[in-house]
């Protein structure tokens, strides 16, 4: 019995590699997948490559969904059926006395003594500042300008999705630009401890101490999976106490702070608290706001402010809470996803309307249940003066047939119907033509185009666009 044909792939597809590119994020593609990870596609099982297990296991906790959809978009099946299994191969990890780890991009230097500079100074994306990091931000911008570096060691915390790892990219770019030829260095605590055990095994401990605390400065991200590795703690108390002599600066990011990281030696516990330790909170609205509009700009879509306040609304409420900037970034993502499903939407702004289409309308969980499409079909037709009886028939009249998008259109916001339940209940035989009426309205919302109700419109309705025209009918209904 012969096997299925695998779609065996050494390395990503261009597509796939694009889709997972817009759903993590650039910065983070080419920090922990370009060049260190190796898709085996074989249908709806998919196999990850990695160099070691704890890189497995950065990518499953911080980018499995992301991973999944993207291989769900590239594979054409739903993400339940997509099988994500993780693997090993020391191949990956390239030059043995590297450090065979997530980085900071593809093209990161070498650790190098101090000297003359190899490279142009790193660009890094702008960091938005907000009440949530401005701490944070101002302590890093210390640390890189004063020169006798009192707040070295600095440890900034906070949960995963507020900006960590971007601070500690921006720390570096600002170093380096400070500093022309300083010796900067970007890595993960698994690319310090995978150095540091190559460099026991090869016998050349001396040389990766001598290539660490020869930095001007070192930033270190996820140490918080430092706690169960007591040779690597005892390896970064020493760097710091070499390290602090030097003068040179050390900069630290983890998930918790100090004092609660488990398994953390009490010597390494000391010396991460008596630099700075800053809190990194979720962004607070204004900065949520902010950040959406950056994460559409990067896709060249422009939203209106009102568009990103309630973008940002969406998200907050499905988060339960403060939206992280991993969420914010996934929900730009879904929405310019979303936007280019639609014919001639790509002009103009986004605005609300398609902000929820795009985000209510493909999370059933977070639907108001209190809505029907009865209730829903009712008002439209009673704002537009048209017969609900009218809606499965043939007529198309103008005020009709901006009931039927505007109907299929809140329904698909405010219920758990799909495009066919909505057809069904409108009694019309096929639901592409209610596709076709709600894509058409959303692409009217996306130009800011008034809508045409004929000769008669209602005066209420008369001259509005087509976002307007639904405000009206979501305000009957009630948010």
């Amino acid at each position: 019995m012969t096997s299925p044909q695998r779609r065996d792939r050494t390395a990503p597809t261009d597509e796939l590699r694009r889709t997972l590119t817009r759903a993590v994020g650039e910065p983070s593609y080419a920090r922990y997948f370009d060049g260190q990870t190796r898709f085996d596609l074989d249908d709806g099982r998919t196999r990850v490559a990695t160099p070691s297990r704890f890189h497995s296991a950065v990518l499953d906790r911080r980018f499995g969904p992301q991973i999944r959809a993207a291989l769900s978009e590239t594979l054409g099946r739903p993400p339940a059926e997509i099988s994500l299994d993780f693997a090993v191969d020391k191949r990956l990890s390239g030059d043995s006395t590297e450090e065979a780890s997530p980085k900071r991009n593809s093209t990161a230097p070498a650790l190098q003594r101090r000297g003359p500079a190899k490279r142009a100074p790193r660009d890094a994306e702008p960091f938005l500042v907000g009440e949530c990091n401005r701490l944070a931000y101002d302590a890093v911008c210390r640390l890189c300008d004063d020169d006798h570096a009192r707040l070295s060691p600095l440890v900034v915390h906070g949960p995963c999705g507020v900006g960590k790892t971007h601070l500690l990219n921006t720390a570096a770019a600002m170093f380096e630009k400070a500093r022309s030829g300083a010796g900067v260095r970007t890595m993960t605590a698994d690319a310090f401890t995978t150095g540091f055990v190559t460099a026991i095994r090869e016998g050349k401990v001396d040389r990766f101490r001598n290539r660490i605390r020869s930095l001007d400065l070192l930033c270190l991200d996820d140490t918080h999976f430092l706690s169960s590795r007591d040779a690597t703690q005892g390896e970064l108390v020493q760097t710091l106490d070499a390290v602090g002599v030097s003068g040179a600066r050390i900069l630290l990011a983890s998930d918790e702070h100090p004092r609660k990281i488990t398994s953390l030696r009490a010597a390494l516990r000391s010396r991460l608290l008596s630099g700075m330790v800053v809190h990194i909170a979720p962004p607070d609205r204004s900065l949520a706001r902010g950040l959406t509009q950056l994460f559409a700009q990067r896709h060249g879509v422009e939203l209106t402010d009102d568009a990103a306040g309630t973008l940002v609304s969406i998200v907050a409420r499905q988060a339960d809470g403060s939206p992280s900037v991993r969420e914010l970034m996934g929900a730009v993502n879904k929405l310019v996803a979303t936007r280019s499903l639609l014919k001639d939407s790509q002009r103009g702004p986004v605005g609300i309307g398609l902000i929820r289409h795009a985000l209510d309308a493909g999370g059933d969980q977070h639907k108001p249940r209190g809505d029907s499409f009865q209730g829903i079909a009712q008002a439209v037709c009673d704002e537009l003066g048209v017969d609900p009886a009218e809606l499965g028939g043939k007529k198309r009249h103008k005020r009709l047939v901006a009931a039927r998008a505007a109907i299929t259109v809140l329904c698909r916001e405010r219920t758990t119907l799909s495009y066919p339940d909505i057809a069904r209940a409108m009694h019309k035989p096929s639901h592409s033509t209610v596709i076709t009426a709600a894509q058409r309205l959303l692409e009217q919302i996306g130009r800011g185009e008034t809508v045409n109700l004929g000769a008669c419109p209602p005066p209420h309705l008369d001259g509005l666009t087509a976002e307007a025209m639904l405000s009206v009918f979501r305000d009957r209904l009630g948010h």
